[in-house]
């Protein structure tokens, strides 16, 4: 999985923080004109992506309700326990922006603003 990121050395802290993830190797595509790093949780891989083009989508550019735009919608991951995981991120901070009522998966962004979603 690829992700673009507005600041990747802030990215990199979040992403160590809050899920765990390390950087395997920074800088390793020759000729890109940006910053990347590829981070590892286990035997999951993660490449960030930083680089002057790289904007925020606008707030006008976000669908209408009822609609979905093409391309990437969230990351989602699978955890053991749902519910320690939910108390982890709340305890450091992490804005939980949706919960399913049945308790069974949640979003959040990272600092991005990237979706990222996590059932148990």
């Amino acid at each position: 999985v690829a992700i673009n990121v507005t600041d990747i050395d802030a990215a990199i802290k979040w992403y160590g923080d809050v899920l765990g993830f390390s950087v395997e190797k920074r800088d390793f595509i020759r000729g890109f004109r940006g910053k990347n790093a590829l981070l590892k949780h286990g035997d999951f891989r993660i490449e960030l992506f930083e680089n002057e083009k790289i904007v925020p989508r606008p707030e006008e550019q976000n669908p209408p309700p009822g609609t979905e735009m093409l391309g990437f919608r969230q990351l989602a991951f699978s955890v053991a326990d749902l519910h320690k995981f939910t108390e982890m991120l709340e305890g450091k901070g992490v804005d939980i922006t949706m919960k399913r009522p049945d308790g069974t998966v949640l979003f959040i962004r990272d600092n991005s603003g990237n979706v990222l979603e996590f059932s148990g």
